[in-house]
């Protein structure tokens, strides 16, 4: 028996049929840089990627990183979401681009139901203009917008302000109101109650929403 996890990968797409690591990549539209280096072992194999290569090569994801179809027995297959980031809960937070996706941090929180495990997202809140609902510390559990349905009057979404090529993110309350959206703080802080008027940005800023928030998680 191959005993790595990246031994076992190999093992598995050849069992898929595929040739070679770039065959699979361009089948599944992976990037192949990535996918290349779980394979040959330079970048280790987490949960959620296992469980991605384990739905395309026909496996399980405890194979793939223990060997073993016994999932609950191993504590690497606790139920994980990446944290992609921080948001601001207060002011803009500039976005910092330089994270690769498989280096990012993880909660130990279980993914709804409700969309692909492999969609959802976590971002770590950070200042008090939430501090109803997402408290300074916690983690926003999301779903990026492309995977969700659209915004809906009342939901708390995470959104990208892009001026000036900087890059800052936030989190509100989406609110339908006359025809404008309005994305209101939800705070017990005098300074943070004032709405963001989404149709009425800055004549040199975009702003969007890129997640809808679906729950939270709060460390111990």
């Amino acid at each position: 028996m191959k005993n790595t996890p990246h031994e076992r990968l190999q093992i598995a797409r050849e069992k898929a049929g595929f040739r070679s690591a770039a065959d699979a990549a361009q089948n599944f539209g992976w990037g192949y840089s990535t996918y290349a280096s779980h394979e040959n072992g330079s970048r280790g194999l987490r949960l959620d990627s296992a469980r991605k290569y384990a739905r395309a090569f026909g496996t399980t994801p405890g194979w793939l990183l223990t060997g073993s179809d016994k999932e609950a027995e191993d504590p690497r297959l606790v139920p994980s979401i990446p944290v992609i980031g921080k948001v601001a809960a207060g002011v803009w937070l500039e976005v910092d681009g330089n994270v690769a996706e498989d280096d990012y941090p993880v909660i130990p929180a279980a993914p709804s139901a409700d969309y692909p495990p492999d969609k959802q997202i976590a971002v770590e809140v950070n200042g008090p203009s939430m501090n109803k609902i997402l408290p300074d510390g916690v983690y926003a559990i999301g779903v990026p917008l492309e995977h969700a349905r659209s915004p809906r009057n009342g939901d708390v979404v995470a959104l990208r302000r892009m001026r000036a090529g900087l890059v800052e993110t936030t989190i509100k309350r989406y609110l339908e109101r006359g025809g404008d959206i309005l994305l209101m703080p939800e705070s017990d802080d005098p300074r943070y109650q004032t709405p963001i008027n989404m149709h009425a940005p800055e004549c040199d800023t975009q702003v969007e929403v890129f997640a809808l928030i679906i729950g939270s998680y709060r460390p111990i």
